[in-house]
C-alpha cells in the first residue's frame, strides 16, 4: 500500500530538480520607422536563420548611431527617435533582448516604397503576412 502523498516514506531516495540550464543572451535592435501616415515598414527576413522568411522590422546593428543608419539604409531623415523597453524574446539555446527604437521618417523615400522584401503595414489593421512572435507583440502595442 502506497502512503498518503506517493512518496514510499523515502522522498530523499528520490531525485530532485536538474538546476536550470543558463542560456547566453544576445541583443538585437528592431527599428520600427513610421510614415506620415501612421505605417511602419516591415522586411522580409532571409530565408536562413531566426525566423527565416518571416515580417519583421529592420534590424539595426546594436551599436549604430540609428538615425545615421536608417539615413544610409533607408535615404530618409527622420525625427521623434524613440527609444522603447526592451523586451526579450526566448529561444531553447538562447535569449534574445530586442531594443526597438521607434522613428518617423521624415519623407518616405522611392527605395522604401511597397516592393520584394519590403512593406508598409498599419499597425491597426490584421495582418495577412507571417511575423514573429516579438514583432506581433510591438504591433499591437503601437495600435
Amino acid at each position: 500500500q502506497i502512503p498518503a502523498g506517493g512518496d514510499l516514506g523515502r522522498p530523499v531516495e528520490f531525485p530532485g530538480r536538474k538546476p536550470g540550464r543558463s542560456l547566453p543572451v544576445r541583443q538585437a535592435c528592431f527599428a520600427i520607422l513610421e510614415n506620415r501616415a501612421g505605417q511602419v515598414l516591415l522586411q522580409r527576413r532571409p530565408p536562413a536563420g531566426i525566423w527565416g522568411g518571416l515580417w519583421s522590422f529592420p534590424e539595426c546593428p546594436v551599436d549604430a548611431d540609428v538615425a545615421a543608419w536608417i539615413r544610409r539604409e533607408f535615404g530618409s531623415t527622420v525625427y521623434a527617435l524613440k527609444r522603447g523597453a526592451p523586451l526579450r524574446h526566448s529561444f531553447s539555446h538562447f535569449h534574445l533582448d530586442i531594443t526597438p527604437v521607434r522613428a518617423v521618417m521624415r519623407r518616405t523615400p522611392q527605395a522604401v516604397r511597397d516592393q520584394g522584401d519590403l512593406v508598409w503595414v498599419d499597425p491597426g489593421q490584421e495582418l495577412r503576412l507571417g511575423v514573429a512572435a516579438p514583432v506581433k507583440k510591438l504591433l499591437q502595442s503601437l495600435s
